[in-house]
């Protein structure tokens, strides 16, 4: 008779909800979060806010989050070691938690067409499927994140000073945010970021970072009822309100505050690194980030921030000089877009006329050059000669090449307009009419000797001249890659 075999306990762990839907998985080898510390030790010994100043709350997302997050783990947490992540879907990265910033939605809305592709990421980790799940229609849902991470960051997290809500491609100036906010009271309430405009009112946007203090996230979060209005205020929103517009109703019409738009004073910015304007009002201030980066970029500026850390802040000029001005050619520069906007003119605006009147700006480029020139402030042009585009623009801005891509994606409803007008023969773009930019270098740099923390303030010379032994005049990058070879290494 053969005996009853000897049970062998392996060593496992069933983990029930809320634990099931934390971390990278619920796996049966992985003890409880509260029993086993998992997260590397991060080199802080570079951190300048030790004292839990501020807690960055950063919003990924399962399609970016192992694109771009590595990466601050190298970087901005060496600095600002006090972070949050928040995602659409449980994870972990480094063995720091990823909360899953939208299982808490209401059982009618979780059940509808818009959380389609999260409930079947959510299906597959319950499954324990190995395989990864599709992301296709999850960045529709990020309008339901921001208020519930600041929820879930103040009712959940130990306190801090200031709570700043960013993007994960934000390329964060760490010193020179520390600088903003300690510029300010926290007891005070204050909510500030970079202007947008929206449904008749002003909000923070959160490419850019949201300043938040203690004081309003008490005010605002620290509420018996707060939970139950996060809930209302995101989910009887329209798709037309983004996050970041409801974080600025929600603190207007709960806690009585308007975002103090005065205070970011062109700190905060929301355009990548190409895309910036650099004009007299920015010139001379501080940059907290550069929004939308690549991670490539992320790197780019972070290595730039450790090699110019003499200089203590960053400010507009200094991204000018390093970035831009090397750059800028004198010439004007076919397939490239400079995204000079501060004033459009086209054959559309002007109610797609059956002939082109030949005074108007867009009529060829020439015209839009010369409407610029006749502008005291106009700094540079953008003309479109398939579109029959004029734009001109009082900042400066270094742009980039323009692929197919682009120009398919830009000529979408133009081509539709020419095709109903009897103006044109053709609806489609040919070789001949892509986008052209200029920049007014003599002018640009008028202005720049009129700064005065600009190198050449009351005067240009100290930059050299065009070519010469000395040049560090807009577009002395190009000069010098014509005159020497790539295997010379020369430090001008």
């Amino acid at each position: 008779m053969l005996s009853s075999p000897k049970l062998v306990q392996q060593p496992s762990y069933f983990h029930s909800y809320p634990d099931s839907n934390r971390y990278a998985s619920n796996d049966i080898w992985r003890p409880p979060p509260n029993d086993v510390d998992l997260r590397q030790d991060l080199t802080t010994t570079a951190s300048i806010d030790n004292d839990h100043h501020i807690l960055l709350l950063v919003k990924t997302s399962a399609d970016t989050i192992w694109t771009r997050m590595p990466l601050h783990f190298l970087t901005t947490f060496t600095k600002l070691p006090n972070f949050a992540i928040y995602s659409d879907a449980a994870d972990s990265i480094a063995g720091y938690e990823v909360y899953d910033v939208l299982a808490n939605v209401s059982s009618d809305v979780m059940n509808s067409n818009a959380f389609t592709a999260y409930r079947q990421a959510r299906m597959m980790r319950d499954q324990h499927s190995y395989a990864i799940p599709s992301t296709d229609g999850l960045s529709k849902l990020d309008r339901f994140k921001p208020l519930h991470m600041l929820l879930h960051a103040y009712q959940n997290l130990e306190k801090h000073n200031w709570y700043v809500l960013l993007d994960d491609d934000l390329a964060l100036f760490p010193e020179n945010l520390m600088d903003f906010v300690s510029s300010y009271n926290p007891g005070a309430e204050i909510y500030t970021g970079f202007p947008l405009a929206a449904f008749s009112n002003i909000f923070a946007g959160e490419k850019a970072g949201i300043a938040i203090s203690h004081a309003l996230m008490k005010k605002a979060f620290g509420i018996p009822s707060a939970a139950e209005l996060v809930q209302q205020y995101t989910e009887t929103s329209s798709k037309k309100e983004s996050g970041d517009y409801l974080v600025s109703k929600y603190l207007n019409e709960v806690a009585g505050h308007s975002m103090d738009y005065d205070l970011a004073d062109s700190k905060f910015q929301h355009e990548p690194i190409w895309a910036m304007y650099f004009n007299q009002y920015n010139w001379c201030k501080s940059v907290i980030g550069v929004g939308q980066s690549h991670p490539r970029h992320l790197e780019v500026l972070w290595e730039y921030q450790t090699v110019t850390k003499d200089k203590k802040k960053v400010r507009y000029v200094d991204l000018y000089n390093d970035f831009i001005k090397p750059y800028l050619p004198l010439q004007a520069y076919v397939n490239w877009d400079n995204f000079a906007q501060s004033e459009e003119y086209s054959w559309k605006a002007d109610g797609m006329p059956s002939s082109i009147d030949q005074s108007k700006p867009y009529a060829d480029f020439s015209k839009c050059v010369s409407f610029c020139e006749n502008q005291p402030n106009c700094l540079m042009v953008r003309y479109d000669p398939y579109a029959l585009q004029c734009g001109i623009s009082t900042s400066v801005a270094l742009g980039r090449t323009i692929n197919q891509a682009d120009y398919q994606r830009m000529d979408k409803e133009i081509d539709q307009l020419r095709q109903s007008s009897n103006t044109f023969q053709r609806s489609y773009r040919v070789p001949g009419e892509e986008i052209i930019s200029f920049w007014f270098v003599d002018r640009i740099r008028l202005m720049r000797t009129q700064i005065p923390c600009d190198r050449i303030y009351r005067d240009a010379r100290k930059e050299g001249m065009i070519n010469g032994v000395y040049d560090q005049i807009e577009g002395w990058w190009l000069r010098a890659k014509q005159k020497f070879s790539d295997n010379n290494p020369i430090h001008l």
